[in-house]
């Protein structure tokens, strides 16, 4: 049985670049507030989110720290929709660069045309084959933000950062409950700044 999730009160839909089995973008707009700033956030893969209709996850988020910003982009490591990762796999490798390349293209776009962003990681662990993706991505976001400005809700023992599900469970509900987090290593493994 598949739950519905409308978006929260006050919160819209303002784009979702969906085609086929991967959503490249979601853009949230929040009328509950009237701070001028983006909150550009990385997961992991999309749930079942799109224009009309949210998920858990993504209620999670803009229930909780969301709620403080006018626009709200989440962006992933892997566009593909998690009900459809079965049939990812069997696209051929050249089906599935094609994808990672245009998911790149949509991050950086955002990026350029989005101003005043505050940046959160919220991947969960990265597995082996979704690790040059996420080095890729995570590279080109720090170019863009600055490498202080990289916050996640908590890390987790492995050194990447708690999905917001995982957040949202755990009640972290704004933005002073973020951590302020930086590159360990090569392998955008993740620690928590000193203050």
């Amino acid at each position: 049985m598949a739950y519905e999730y409308p978006y929260p009160q006050g919160f819209s839909c303002e784009s979702a670049d969906i085609d086929g089995n991967c959503r490249y973008s979601l853009k949230i707009v929040n009328s509950n507030t009237s701070k001028p700033e983006t909150l550009f956030v990385l997961m992991m893969n999309p749930s079942t989110a799109n224009g009309n209709q949210s998920d858990q996850t993504v209620n999670g988020l803009l229930t909780g720290v969301g709620k403080e910003y006018q626009k709200i982009i989440i962006v992933n490591v892997s566009p593909v929709m998690i009900e459809k990762k079965d049939k990812f796999s069997e696209d051929s490798d050249e089906e599935k660069t094609g994808i990672t390349e245009r998911n790149i293209r949509a991050i950086k776009g955002l990026l350029r045309e989005s101003e005043n962003i505050y940046f959160l990681v919220g991947t969960g662990n990265i597995s082996d084959t979704d690790e040059e993706t996420y080095v890729k991505i995570m590279n080109i976001i720090s170019n863009v933000v600055g490498k202080d400005e990289i916050h996640a809700m908590e890390l987790n023992q492995t050194g990447y950062s708690i999905n917001p599900i995982v957040a949202a469970l755990a009640d972290y509900k704004n933005t002073e409950s973020l951590k302020s987090v930086y590159k360990y290593d090569d392998r955008w493994h993740l620690k928590k700044s000193e203050i």
